[in-house]
């Protein structure tokens, strides 16, 4: 489970346990060197109506320290571009976020590729105290439901700020994807 119902949290949910605990290890020395161990995270929880700048001031009312997490709903809100921040970001099949940013929005193929589900932010849903947020995968809006639900997860982390990006220019395809030092 992405959370813990008892309370909604974060800390100590499979999720954060499997992330810090099996996949942070499998990264090379290299990656791990990149790594700013000690970020601290938003993780309150979130409306899964909320716009960018709701979502993120929502999720900083909780905060959590680790090297790896998931993506928040805010992060998702804010790629969309400046044109998108104030359009609430959960929706149906005719919701605004939908039908004129979830296109334009940089992480959904980044978030979704690969992924035959939805995908699980690091957001808590508000609505419920076993409720966590989510991309829904096929039409690109923020939405919430069970924390228990089996869902795809992309890994995130926090670059160390001596960190830069030495080559490529972040265009599709692994010839161009940015090489960091």
């Amino acid at each position: 489970q992405v959370y813990r119902s008892s309370g909604n949290a974060w800390d100590g949910s499979d999720m954060q346990s499997y992330l810090v605990n099996t996949y942070y290890p499998t990264l090379s020395t290299t990656a791990k060197g990149m790594i700013e161990e000690s970020a601290t995270w938003k993780v309150g929880a979130v409306a899964s109506s909320a716009n960018a700048g709701g979502a993120y001031t929502s999720a900083g009312g909780t905060t959590w320290t680790g090297k790896i997490g998931l993506v928040a709903s805010y992060e998702y809100l804010y790629a969309a571009g400046s044109s998108c921040q104030n359009i609430a970001g959960v929706g149906d099949s005719s919701s605004d976020f939908r039908v004129s940013c979830a296109s334009q929005d940089w992480l959904w193929p980044v978030l979704t590729n690969n992924k035959s589900s939805d995908v699980w932010f690091m957001s808590p849903g508000s609505n419920a105290s076993d409720f966590a947020v989510y991309l829904y995968r096929s039409l690109g809006f923020v939405n919430s439901g069970g924390a228990t639900g089996t869902f795809a997860a992309s890994p995130a982390v926090y670059l160390k700020s001596t960190i830069t990006i030495t080559g490529g220019n972040g265009k599709s395809g692994v010839a161009n994807a940015y090489r960091l030092g």
